[in-house]
């Protein structure tokens, strides 16, 4: 038996958005050859057992293409949303690379939130966000509690 702080450990830091879905049971999903998940039914509260064990012991996103190669999961982040606002509610910091090639444009959910009045998830002190364009790369970055951003050289 794995201890909390143990487990705190291994689930600080997030790299792969798979690793999100695996939180939920196998029965609701499925992997298809454009290794992309697809829910195979409908979630239910129930279906969150697992995931808010773990889910509230992220601090830390790094979804950038270059740290790891990024598989599906990326599209189910929406729905989970909709049962999880925020879905990391201890996220401290979130790199995210999105590219067309990864298709991991839906993690935006992570870091925004539905609710009025909030912009985003409420604990996140680091946000970057690079862009990658043909010839150009774009790098946007804010410290301390996205109070001001600043632009790497």
């Amino acid at each position: 038996m794995t201890s909390d702080p143990a487990l705190d450990l291994l689930w600080t830091n997030l790299t792969r958005p798979s690793q999100i879905v695996h939180l939920l049971p196998d029965e609701v999903y499925e992997l298809t050859k454009s290794r992309q998940y697809n829910l195979k039914r409908a979630l239910v509260e129930s279906d969150f057992t697992v995931f808010d064990k773990y889910a509230s012991r992220v601090k830390f996103v790094d979804f950038s293409s270059y740290f790891t190669s990024i598989t599906g999961g990326c599209e189910l982040l929406s729905t989970l949303k909709s049962f999880r606002d925020p879905i990391f509610p201890r996220l401290l910091g979130f790199d995210w690379h999105p590219t067309a090639k990864f298709n991991t444009v839906g993690a935006f959910h992570l870091i925004s939130l539905s609710k009025p009045r909030m912009r985003q998830s409420p604990n996140l002190q680091t946000l970057q966000v690079g862009l990658v364009w043909p010839k150009q790369s774009f790098c946007f970055t804010s410290p301390s509690r996205l109070g001001s951003p600043t632009f790497p050289v």
